[in-house]
Formats: structure tokens, C-alpha cells, sequence
């Protein structure tokens, strides 16, 4: 499916490819530790940064297939059914809890995003996340064009692995760029850019 682009507005972004990412649901006991870290990112995702060795995630994964299995990287999609703003998750998490409490993860999915060679700068501003890659925090002109948006992860640009800082290298060139980008789905973002007043 394609977008009609009109000459009056921006190219929109490229549309979420829904088949790549993957949502896993797992049970805590009530008043039960999730024996997990999470930490909310610069882009407002909970992301799940360690799970400890016999906690709940941990027998969770256990016990269930491959594909299901809960991974470092994955983010919280909901508590209880319910999507509010990753603060208010964590406060439910943190709470004693009366019931069972059924939580949803979202594995972000792999996309590939062509930004097409052009004059002036990409429009990024990015952060080095460790040995991770590097983390979009401000998308606009060519690369939102493109399809690449805030809280997005560049993992390869063309190709080709490297450190975060060279693939920075890389990316500071008008040339044409093929980047590998580990993304969530537009559902997990909800209205996460910000606002001007």
C-alpha cells in the first residue's frame, strides 16, 4: 500500500511495517517482585534493561517457547490491559497489588530506512546508547521524510556493523544511507513527540 503524497504537504513518513514486531504476555503473582530492571528512556519507553535469575521473568522464560520468551530490550506495553504513561506503569508496578497482574511486552521489530541523498543536514539529533547503536531523539527534514522517527535505534548504516561512533561517522554525509533500525510500534509510541507552545 502506498500513501498519495500531496505537493503541498511533506512526504510523510514510510508506514510501520506491523508484521515485525511481536507482543508477549506473561502473569505475576500478586504482591510479587518481577525480579526485573526497567529503565524509561529519553523517548518515554520502559525498557527492560536486566532480569534476575530465578524471579518471576526469569521462570516465566523457562517455561515457555522460544518466540515467547521475554528479552532484555523488549519495553512495557501494558499493565492490567491498560495503556497509561509509562510513569503511571511503573507506579503500578512498584504498588502493592491485590491480584495477579498481567503484563504485555513489546519486542521492537527491525526495520530498513533509505534516506535518499540530498543537500544540507539529515535532521537528526542522536545519542550513543553504549554498544547498543545510536538512538534517535530528534527526527525531522530528509530523515523523518524517510520514515525514521524519535526513539527509534540505529543498529548498521549500509550495511555494515561497526561501533556507534563510526556508524556516527558515517551518517554526517549528503551521500544516499540504507540504515537497520530497531523500532516499536506506532501503537507503543501513542503522542510522543514534543509539543511547542
Amino acid at each position: 500500500l502506498q500513501r498519495v503524497r500531496t505537493l503541498s504537504r511533506m512526504p510523510e513518513p514510510t508506514p510501520w511495517p506491523q508484521a515485525s514486531f511481536r507482543r508477549k504476555r506473561v502473569r505475576i503473582d500478586k504482591n510479587t517482585s518481577l525480579g526485573a530492571r526497567l529503565q524509561l528512556t529519553d523517548s518515554g519507553f520502559l525498557v527492560l534493561v536486566q532480569i534476575r535469575p530465578g524471579k518471576p521473568l526469569d521462570l516465566h522464560n523457562s517455561r515457555c517457547s522460544p518466540e515467547d520468551r521475554i528479552k532484555e530490550g523488549d519495553a512495557l506495553f501494558t499493565v492490567n490491559g491498560q495503556r497509561t504513561s509509562s510513569a503511571d506503569m511503573l507506579k503500578l508496578l512498584k504498588g502493592s497489588r491485590a491480584g495477579d497482574t498481567w503484563l504485555v511486552f513489546e519486542e521492537p521489530g527491525v526495520r530498513t530506512i533509505n534516506i535518499p541523498e540530498g543537500e544540507g543536514k539529515l535532521g537528526l539529533s542522536l545519542l550513543v546508547t553504549g554498544k547498543k547503536g545510536l538512538r534517535v531523539v530528534r527526527s525531522d527534514g530528509r530523515a523523518q521524510a524517510a520514515g525514521l522517527r524519535r526513539g527509534d535505534l540505529i543498529i548498521s548504516v549500509d550495511g555494515q556493523g561497526g561501533s556507534p561512533e563510526e556508524e556516527l561517522e558515517k551518517m554526517t554525509s549528503s551521500r544516499h544511507l540504507e540504515l537497520s533500525v530497531l523500532s516499536f510500534s506506532d501503537e507503543m509510541r501513542g503522542s510522543e513527540e514534543p509539543v511547542e507552545v
